[in-house]
């Protein structure tokens, strides 16, 4: 029976980390470390954290200096000492048995993920209820290879880290961490990365094991527009590399598509001088190019938008999507 180390990094949670830990400590499968980075709170997180940890010998709070989620997540790895890895946030919670079904094929895949939901909160969420994710619903698991991760990355399944088991062995030979310099998107280049390192095969269970609350404001997570134009530069360069690791041959054009709404989202929240200097970045450019030699593949509207953005008229097409917006 191997550990698994839980990382949980906190910021102001006091509302949540009861529920949140209580998930974790009565999962099914005992052997674990639970690791809490409390990012450095100014509520009764510590308190509650204190208080959860004298119960349980498994429960390891460590008190910080605030510094983001990704510092915090890598200090979780630092001092983590299981065989695999889970990281939790602090809003969410886990299904009883997560743990377990995840590790039950622990011996065949590196890479196993499972279903989430998502609970909107009727009071700050324009959509409400719940949502369930996952890859297909007919079959108690997928195993997802070759030409069908594009799909899985377009549908952003990649995107974040706590639905997934990692493990500690290729985390360290890597020298795998979160990039403490973004503060958008970090979680998706982390997961590249890793993907990049382990076989070129995913285990995705078909059920919701973890339930994650949506929260619009954001606890340790930073809004878009932020500057992190170069995050996805580096995306967008990592994931072309795990293309090619992969040998997939498939048709890139909505990957291609889903890079240049990330590049669009930050592009709006930039100043002019910014947009001028991404403007000539190569990597933006090469994306626009292989867009435009796939333009029959474009809707109108992609197929404009690109034509304006190649031609860097990137002011003109924000106008345009604005009253788009607003006609649709």
């Amino acid at each position: 029976m191997e550990k698994v180390s839980v990382i949980v990094p906190a910021y102001n949670a006091e509302s949540t980390i009861v529920k949140c830990i209580d998930s974790i400590l009565s999962q099914t499968y005992s052997l674990l470390e639970v690791i809490v980075i409390n990012d450095g709170s100014t509520d009764g997180t510590a308190i509650l954290l204190h208080s959860l940890e004298k119960k349980d010998g498994r429960l390891k709070v460590y008190m910080t200096k605030n510094r983001g989620v990704s510092c915090a997540r890598n200090a979780g790895l630092k001092r983590a000492t299981g065989t695999f890895i889970l990281f939790v946030d602090a809003d969410d919670y886990l299904v009883p048995t997560m743990v377990q079904e995840m590790m039950f094929y622990q011996e065949q895949y590196k890479n196993i993920w499972c279903g989430f939901q998502i609970e909107y909160h009727k009071e700050t969420d324009k959509a409400q209820g719940i949502e369930s994710v996952v890859w297909d619903k007919s079959q108690p698991i997928s195993i997802i290879k070759g030409n069908k991760i594009i799909d899985l990355i377009v549908g952003q399944y990649l995107n974040s880290p706590w639905n997934k088991l990692y493990s500690k062995e290729v985390i360290e030979d890597n020298q795998l961490e979160f990039n403490v310099n973004y503060n958008y998107a970090e979680d998706l280049l982390f997961n590249i990365e890793y993907l990049r390192h382990t076989k070129d095969e995913i285990c995705f269970i078909n059920k919701c094991l973890y339930n994650y609350v949506h929260q619009n404001n954001a606890s340790l997570s930073t809004l878009r527009g932020s500057g992190q134009f170069m995050v996805y530069v580096q995306c967008y360069t990592q994931m072309k590399e795990l293309c090619r690791r992969y040998r997939i041959k498939k048709d890139f054009t909505a990957l291609y598509v889903m890079f240049l709404k990330y590049f669009l989202g930050e592009l709006d929240a930039c100043n002019d001088k910014q947009c001028q200097q991404y403007m000539g970045n190569p990597v933006w450019l090469r994306l626009l190019d292989n867009l435009w030699k796939r333009r029959r593949k474009l809707k109108f509207r992609w197929k404009l938008e690109v034509w304006l953005l190649r031609h860097r008229l990137y002011f003109c097409d924000k106008y345009i999507r604005i009253i788009w917006r607003r006609v649709l």
